[in-house]
């Protein structure tokens, strides 16, 4: 175990240990120890109650609000998760139902409005392209041609390229290439029969 990380986890007993005075001789690993004592501690929750974990936070407040963040995140990324495989399951449905389709992109917003509250632009791009493949579903295809067509130009020009962001634009628009053809072979054999 590295000599950083003893220090940082120390037992109850540990805890009474005293501040040495100055003209104490002492090594340095256990000079370093002790003074860690003497910054802030608070108690985790942890399989073990006999672990108290020392902090160098100057605030209890500041950890408190760090660990509702982290559970937050925990959390949204659950939910994510969840929506993901809802939204999947509704899009697969929503090429034969409208109704589905129309659900699969309500649980795209859903996912939006969390992605955004994580603070990740590739989910929340992601989302987007949920969005448009739920509107090509239901026949809007000019909306989510833009959609498409912005998120491509976002993940193409930005600093860091995410492949997997480009080959979801890219089978969007191969879908909606396929829908828009089918839309004109329709027509056309609408004219056929009518002629």
């Amino acid at each position: 175990m590295n000599r950083h990380l003893k220090s940082a986890i120390l037992s109850e007993e540990d805890m009474d240990v005293e501040e040495p005075n100055e003209q104490e001789d002492t090594t340095p690993s256990m000079s370093r120890s002790r003074s860690l004592l003497s910054l802030f501690t608070f108690d985790v929750d942890l399989p073990h109650p006999s672990l108290v974990i020392v902090t160098r936070c100057e605030n209890v407040n500041r950890n408190e609000r760090l660990e509702t963040m982290c559970l937050e995140r925990r959390e949204l990324d659950h939910a994510m998760s969840w929506l993901s495989t809802l939204g999947g399951a509704f899009s697969a449905l929503g090429e034969k139902y409208e109704h589905f389709a129309y659900m699969a992109g309500r649980t795209s917003v859903e996912q939006f409005r969390l992605a955004i509250r994580l603070g990740d632009d590739l989910i929340v791009a992601r989302c987007k392209l949920y969005y448009a493949l739920s509107l090509i579903q239901r026949g809007y295809l000019s909306p989510a041609r833009k959609i498409v067509k912005q998120q491509y130009d976002l993940a193409k020009n930005s600093v860091v390229v995410d492949n997997r962001l480009v080959r979801m634009c890219l089978g969007i628009w191969a879908k909606l290439k396929y829908e828009y053809a089918e839309r004109r072979n329709k027509k056309n054999r609408l004219k056929i029969i009518s002629s």
